[in-house]
């Protein structure tokens, strides 16, 4: 028995995961103008590489894979708000964009092995794609970092120019000024302001 519809399956589940997570990262970080666009541009690529793997999903077969999935689960967890909030997001969603090039890397040599020219060259351009995304938010981290680690913040001021992002993330019944609370509490018992 072949294995590699597992490892299709993990590709296709990483590539949905990819496309949610900048779609969300584009509309809670959209006064960030370079991170709102790059995102959506991200998520478009995450979708075309999609629409790639279905031909030879359906030639070999992908059987799901719940692993990235809990790994997205696992992360972007908290109130991010501000510099350091989007330092966060960045980190996390680097965590995801590499377990998708890893599922590529093995698609391609697999393909190699296999010499299935179609699928050789449409791994390498989607390992590409996901290769300039990797740059984009290492760079993105580099330049955020400095500010968002060593600058003294407002907190207050920085939850309310983010109160329509936090609006969506707060619990139903819990009011903005409650949320902000909480999260500048939890920032005191962890002793970060």
């Amino acid at each position: 028995m072949k294995t590699l519809p597992f490892c299709l399956g993990l590709v296709r589940s990483s590539e949905q995961q990819l496309a949610k997570s900048f779609g969300a990262m584009a509309l809670k970080h959209r006064s960030d103008f370079e991170v709102h666009q790059s995102c959506k541009l991200f998520r478009q690529w995450s979708e075309r590489r999609l629409e790639k793997l279905d031909a030879f999903a359906a030639r070999h077969g992908a059987l799901p894979n719940p692993d990235p999935a809990r790994l997205k689960r696992a992360l972007f967890h908290g109130l991010r708000i501000g510099g350091y909030g989007l330092l966060r997001d960045l980190q996390d969603l680097l965590l995801l964009v590499h377990q998708a090039r890893t599922g590529w890397t093995a698609l391609t040599q697999a393909a190699k092995e296999m010499k299935e020219t179609d699928l050789i060259e449409a791994a390498m351009e989607c390992a590409s794609d996901i290769d300039r995304e990797i740059d984009w938010l290492c760079t993105h981290i580099k330049v955020a970092a400095p500010q968002a680690l060593t600058v003294p913040v407002d907190l207050l001021a920085e939850a309310k120019d983010s109160a329509p992002v936090l609006a969506t993330k707060l619990l139903l019944g819990v009011g903005l000024a409650a949320g902000i609370g909480l999260a500048i509490k939890g920032l005191h018992a962890r002793g970060v302001v």
